[in-house]
């Protein structure tokens, strides 16, 4: 893609070596509460450079919160992040100002995300300004590059957000995230708000960018057929707490927590022979409210394996700790069976 170069400003935002096996993002006891609300609690997880995270779970079991609070967008109440082994949990804006280029976020509503009163030219255009990158016609052919990239017509730089469909709009807002070249980013059910038939495009997308641009990412969403398209290793969440964290090939094969199980069986099976006779795990309830979460495990009061087993007050008393992470397939169960 074209380099273009900064002007007015002193250097380009810290960077590491481009190790593949090194983590570029660390996150340990992240928690966000909003007064009583534990949103997030005790988070923790790592993305390697070129790596996909995949964060699922129910809605308001606390992932976008998690992908804002790791961008310093909602700030973290506890807990650290380490972007490139730097602590940006709780930095300055000022200090927190160079990160930002290289960590950027794709909204789950792009016509929300998108101003109504710019053109789309001054929208992907507008990050290069705020960050004083090139010259104005340096940054009108990095536009007309990202619309390229993104597969749309650099002409269309002239129109308003509300004169594109959604899976356009959504692309726009890619285009955007992308326009500082950035090694790290956070799409939030970037296709939740798209037509069936829009998804794969913009997954697709997302994958071959992704793979172009060496991008490492954290990939929200409640669908696990497409986390399971575009992502090396799956994180499960459930009322502000990780319950299960595996590769992407451990946790398909063998789902170790009840949620995540039940969460898999929901996923449609594209043979009818297979989908009338695969057991299902059905839940019983609705999630409780974070207010006031369920004391000992989060989960105990819908899981169908707690009432198999010979002890399960201690599902209710203890809570059960993120174990087996050394084995690359950690969970947060009292009963599970490796």
């Amino acid at each position: 893609m074209t380099q273009i170069h900064e002007a007015g400003h002193a250097a380009n935002a810290p960077s590491g070596a481009p190790d593949p096996g090194q983590s570029l993002l660390e996150v340990s006891n992240l928690s966000v509460r909003f007064a009583s609300v534990r949103a997030v609690d005790n988070v923790g997880f790592s993305v390697k450079r070129g790596e996909t995270l995949g964060l699922v779970g129910e809605s308001g079991s606390g992932k976008s919160t998690a992908g804002r609070a790791i961008l310093q967008i909602t700030p973290p109440t506890a807990g650290s992040v380490r972007f490139d082994g730097v602590e940006i949990a709780g930095m300055p804006e000022k200090q927190m100002r160079p990160y930002r280029r290289r960590m950027q976020m794709i909204f789950q509503d792009p016509r929300s995300s998108l101003d109504s009163k710019m053109r789309v030219s001054q929208i992907i255009g507008e990050p290069l300004e705020i960050h004083h990158i090139g010259t104005r016609a340096e940054r009108r052919e990095r536009v007309a590059e990202l619309l390229q990239l993104v597969g749309l017509n650099p002409t269309v730089g002239v129109r308003y957000p509300h004169q594109f469909s959604g899976g356009q709009a959504q692309r726009i807002a890619i285009a955007r995230a992308l326009a500082l070249d950035p090694d790290f980013l956070v799409a939030d059910e970037p296709i939740s708000a798209l037509d069936v038939s829009i998804q794969a495009q913009v997954v697709n997308l997302l994958l071959e960018i992704k793979q172009t641009m060496k991008l490492s990412m954290i990939f929200i969403a409640h669908d696990l057929a497409v986390v399971r398209y575009i992502s090396d290793k799956i994180a499960v969440m459930y009322l502000g707490k990780i319950v299960e964290l595996a590769d992407k090939t451990a946790f398909y094969a063998n789902p170790l927590h009840p949620y995540s199980q039940a969460l898999l069986s929901a996923v449609p099976v594209p043979d009818p022979k297979r989908e009338r006779t695969r057991s299902r795990v059905v839940l019983s309830g609705d999630m409780p409210n974070p207010d006031n979460p369920p004391s000992g495990c989060r989960f105990h009061t819908r899981c169908p394996l707690r009432t198999m087993k010979d002890n399960p007050a201690i599902c209710a008393e203890e809570e059960p700790l993120l174990t087996g992470e050394s084995s690359g397939h950690a969970v947060a169960c009292h009963f599970a069976e490796r």
